[in-house]
């Protein structure tokens, strides 16, 4: 019967410190934080973000997750026994996060506090994904090419590109030569034999560019 009071006794002081045990409350707000797409980001938040405002309690650990309860992206990783965030964001993890940091008591209380960290996007130059094959045509007949949508690529999300033509000596098309940069086709009707080598230039919105060259042999009818 001792044994049984004393268990039952036990049981009830722990079920009245958790009943009277105030969570963790923040104590300095952590400021929102910004990282470039492709760097390093390093945060250890202070020990003193959260106080314990019961008497010989104590925070025994952190967590941290998303505000809406999902895990982190995995990109970020958080060390809880440092108080650690880390991680290197790509372009796709161009955003920003709302974070949600936790902190648990002896008894059980959890305390919470949301911050933002926006990862910054960095302009990225168009990229040549296929080369564009050499062309030939016939004088006096009409030639007509349109560049393939898939000879360059922009990984920024909402960038566009823009196309441009000119000799890859930096001199106009030949006057026969039109370009429609809208769509991106090259026609007209030659009028003599010759190599003409054509620089194509992608340019994105924040000017970087790539370019692709490609020789247009114009052949003689005898």
């Amino acid at each position: 019967p001792r044994s049984t009071l004393s268990s039952s006794s036990a049981a009830s002081d722990v079920y009245k410190r958790q009943a009277l045990n105030r969570a963790p409350i923040v104590n300095f707000p952590i400021t929102k934080k910004q990282i470039n797409e492709e760097s390093l980001f390093t945060y250890t938040f202070p020990e003193n973000t959260f106080i314990e405002l019961d008497e010989g309690d104590q925070i025994v650990k952190y967590m941290a997750t998303l505000s809406d309860g999902s895990s982190l992206p995995s990109w970020l990783n958080f060390n809880t026994e440092e108080r650690k965030f880390s991680g290197i964001p790509t372009n796709d993890d161009v955003a920003v996060l709302t974070i949600r940091l936790k902190a648990m008591d002896v008894s059980g209380g959890i305390g919470n506090h949301d911050f933002e960290l926006e990862v910054i996007n960095i302009n990225n130059a168009p990229e040549l994904i296929t080369e564009i094959p050499d062309q030939k045509t016939y004088e006096g007949n009409s030639y007509s090419y349109t560049i393939p949508s898939n000879t360059f690529n922009d990984i920024d999300f909402g960038d566009e590109l823009k196309l441009s033509a000119k000799q890859a000596n930096g001199s106009s098309l030949p006057e026969w030569l039109k370009f429609d940069y809208v769509t991106g086709r090259l026609y007209g009707t030659a009028n003599n034999s010759n190599n003409i080598n054509i620089l194509i230039t992608a340019t994105d919105k924040s000017g970087a560019t790539v370019s692709d060259e490609f020789i247009l042999t114009v052949k003689s009818t005898t």
